[in-house]
């Protein structure tokens, strides 16, 4: 049986959840788009914490990078120039358009795109922050695995309680692109994040689980546009017991969806949005007909 991480319990509750899609995401895992938002919380995360989750360096691409080989309008001696600076011999009278058209293209370092300009300043912002708060990333465990008989989960971080530094707590960073005030789609009313309040709990008892402790969980939310809130998370007793019936009831419908060979739901809006519309044959292609009798 798969074990159960936070990221499958808020796909399989989702109501528009898609058995096919779970078994490309976790049992066969297929390659995922990844949207430019979140290659932007990959790089945040990689240059605040020092890592992410699969231990990738993203890289943007700088821009107005030029092709420095001299073209054939150029004068003869720029042409030598460049050939000499690059080690390349050559005969005198030699053909030099013809020996630099199979030279590879050598492309200037060019320049930082706005995106990772304005990245690097949010890096910046929160990393300060940070280390005003007492957190130094460089103390504590970056991407911590772990991993029971059942249950699966990956910690952005752990170190210090700000709060309390004489125990742990668990940190999770968050960049988004949505603003300070957005409710329905932002931090703005954390009660209306699911998946978020699902994170939380499934992390407090997966490292209890292992090490015997409940620790503080909070969340470390940063806005592109500058921005920060930061949540600390308290778990009741009902609302944990509330988390562990959903784990148990998420095993009993990954066995159906296993005895079922996923079955594919398709619905037009849905496939088109998924990662992995390319490779699927069961997606819709076409919108559903809504009849309506008036």
């Amino acid at each position: 049986m798969l074990k159960i991480s936070q990221s499958l319990i808020n796909d399989l509750t989702d109501a528009n959840m898609c058995p096919k899609h779970i078994k490309f995401k976790y049992y066969e895992g297929k390659e995922r788009i990844q949207s430019d938002a979140m290659f932007a919380g990959n790089y945040f995360e990689f240059h605040v914490l020092g890592d992410t989750r699969d231990h990738n360096f993203p890289v943007f691409e700088n821009v107005d990078r030029k092709n420095l080989k001299p073209t054939k309008s150029r004068s003869i001696k720029s042409k030598v120039e460049y050939l000499q600076s690059k080690g390349v011999e050559f005969d005198k009278g030699a053909d030099l358009d013809s020996i630099l058209d199979v030279l590879p293209e050598d492309l200037s370092e060019g320049r930082p795109c706005k995106a990772q300009i304005d990245l690097n300043e949010l890096v910046l912002y929160a990393i300060n922050i940070l280390f005003l708060m007492g957190i130094d990333p460089a103390k504590g465990e970056t991407q911590v695995r772990i991993e029971t008989d059942t249950l699966l989960g990956h910690l952005d971080h752990v170190n210090v309680d700000f709060q309390a530094p004489e125990r742990k707590a668990i940190y999770d960073l968050k960049y988004t692109e949505t603003k300070e005030t957005d409710r329905w789609n932002g931090w703005t009313d954390f009660m209306l994040n699911i998946n978020a309040q699902v994170q939380a709990k499934h992390y407090i008892k997966l490292y209890h689980e292992k090490h015997g402790v409940y620790l503080p969980f909070y969340f470390l939310v940063f806005g592109k546009s500058k921005w920060a809130k930061i949540f600390k998370i308290d778990i009741t007793e009902e609302g944990m017991s509330s988390h562990e019936y959903t784990i148990n009831s998420c095993a009993e419908q990954l066995a159906e969806l296993e005895k079922a060979n996923f079955p594919a739901s398709p619905r037009f809006n849905k496939c088109a949005k998924c990662d992995f519309y390319e490779i699927c044959e069961q997606k819709k292609l076409t919108p559903e007909v809504e009849e309506i009798t008036i």
